[in-house]
């Protein structure tokens, strides 16, 4: 084909031309798959930038069988233990004191309140949830009792406190088998909370 499109100038013509049709059907084809994606989540974020996500991320890599819990503890204990040593001799911060009004207790949330926060949550769960999320959407009135009774008696349930930690790599590229090319990540339930605390700081 190459010693025909260099010596042949009609047969090169007709190569040019062919070659400029199937860029332009990709191109139509890639234009044409977009805006039916588009259309189609619409009325849905959510689904688009999954959609885009699943497009644009490169290939996830599988954790190593080589390092352990105890591996990576040790890895995230010593890296605390160097950064506090690292800044042991710094100067202590100078905290100036504001008069503030004491914060003496959390005001209680609403069901309206939990609803809101509810629909805002991926319809998906760990694997340390007493309940599916598709059902805690529907208890929402006896969420904001459960809320309200801690926030009113300051004790926060210990089967809560507990976290699935998973190894993810800071970039694909990283070595698997190094503690160092991990960052963990937690799932925590502290979005009602942080609603709180944000509106406390604003206040």
């Amino acid at each position: 084909m190459i010693y025909l499109v260099i010596l042949c100038p009609g047969r090169k013509k007709t190569f040019t031309q062919f070659g400029i049709r199937c860029r332009k059907l990709f191109e139509a084809k890639f234009s044409s798959y977009w805006l039916s994606a588009i259309d189609t989540y619409r009325c849905n974020p959510r689904a688009l930038w999954k959609t885009v996500s699943n497009m644009l991320r490169p290939p996830s890599h599988s954790a190593t069988d080589k390092l352990s819990a105890d591996d990576f503890a040790k890895f995230f204990v010593d890296m605390v233990a160097k950064i506090r040593a690292s800044t042991a001799a710094a100067a202590a911060p100078v905290i100036i004191p504001r008069d503030v009004l004491p914060l003496t207790e959390l005001e209680p949330t609403s069901v309206h309140e939990i609803n809101k926060l509810l629909s805002t949550l991926p319809a998906k769960s760990c694997s340390l949830d007493p309940v599916p999320t598709w059902l805690l959407k529907r208890i929402s009135a006896t969420v904001c009792h459960l809320c309200n009774l801690s926030f009113r008696c300051g004790i926060f349930p210990s089967q809560l406190k507990h976290a699935v930690v998973t190894p993810r790599l800071k970039k694909p590229a990283l070595d698997p088998d190094t503690a160092s090319s991990y960052r963990p990540i937690s799932k925590l339930v502290e979005r009602n909370i942080k609603v709180y605390t944000s509106g406390i700081l604003q206040k």
